[in-house]
């Protein structure tokens, strides 16, 4: 009966919103301890203290079971939402969202060391013509292996973002002001080897870069929009001479 309850709270669970399931589990909690306090009031009436101690503590592990499964699961809920919100669902890089929630933590910790902050930006050459022509099942594919292909190479304390579309931003901080220029070196080499395979043809990838670097003082006025843009600038410049 008990597993039975739970499947069905389950389902119940994945069927509504979050909110929502966090006030009803929190309702439900009460609800279980009321009913605990009236088989509490019942066994000690009617039956013997033997008897009624055995099947209090059967309640009390019930309740207890039931409860805790609520609070597991109203946990996870949370736990899946915050990944949504800071994730790309199609890549895996870091949302947009997860950016804006981040840059001013990014700015103020480069300031206080006066480290240099960086932006990387990039966006396939001629995906739309292949997302056009074989269709967005085997675009979204080729996203895939752009993210993954970008996660080899960036440092595991770089920030890699999908903004929208094709264009990701790749952002670090490093107190050597070579640093972005070392990571762009690396991701062009490694584009060299960008290929997917799609409905029998080789697709050759590319994409066009941009980049700006900028050292933070103590007191400094520059933005994290200021430095994305100036890269965002030359990677259009770029991509216009691959057109």
């Amino acid at each position: 009966m008990i597993i039975s309850l739970i499947r069905k709270i389950n389902r119940w669970w994945l069927s509504k919103k979050f909110l929502s399931k966090c006030i009803i589990a929190v309702i439900c909690a009460i609800s279980l301890s009321k009913i605990f306090e009236q088989v509490h009031q019942f066994v000690q009436i009617k039956l013997s203290e033997t008897i009624a101690e055995r099947i209090m503590f059967s309640v009390s592990v019930t309740v207890l079971l039931i409860t805790s499964y609520l609070l597991t699961i109203a946990l996870q809920g949370k736990e899946k939402l915050r990944n949504i919100s800071n994730y790309d669902t199609l890549t895996g890089l870091h949302s947009r969202h997860f950016l804006e929630e981040n840059k001013s933590r990014i700015i103020a910790e480069a300031r206080r060391h006066e480290w240099c902050v960086w932006a990387v930006m990039l966006d396939l050459n001629k995906f739309k013509p292949i997302n056009d022509r074989f269709g967005h099942h085997e675009g979204d594919r080729l996203l895939k292996y752009f993210a993954r292909r970008l996660l080899d190479v960036v440092r595991d304390t770089d920030l890699c973002v999908r903004l929208g579309g094709d264009e990701v931003v790749i952002i670090g901080s490093d107190p050597n002001y070579d640093a972005v220029t070392t990571l762009v070196e690396r991701i062009l080499k490694d584009m060299e080897t960008w290929s997917l395979e799609i409905e029998g043809v080789t697709i050759k990838m590319t994409a066009a870069v941009g980049f700006s670097t900028k050292r933070l003082f103590k007191g400094s006025s520059i933005t994290l929009e200021e430095i994305i843009k100036e890269a965002d600038d030359e990677m259009y410049k770029n991509k216009k001479q691959v057109s």
